[in-house]
């Protein structure tokens, strides 16, 4: 059974698994966290959600006098 952590133990676990850096039996201990705790799936939603929008976003352009 999976003992109730806090949501502060989660947050940065959340990351991790949004950004595929977890080892599956860490993966799992997150994806059951998230099972668990509706207001923790929520603030996942909304950390993929922004990543999302961050992947799509054009790179930065660099000013014109920039040496390289």
């Amino acid at each position: 059974m999976l003992r109730r952590l806090s949501r502060w133990y989660w947050r940065p676990r959340l990351a991790q698994l949004a950004g595929g850096d977890l080892t599956p039996p860490q993966a799992a201990r997150v994806q059951a966290a998230l099972a668990a705790d509706p207001a923790l799936r929520a603030e996942y939603r909304r950390l993929t959600l922004a990543l999302g929008v961050l992947q799509a976003a054009p790179p930065p352009t660099p000013p014109t006098g920039l040496r390289q």
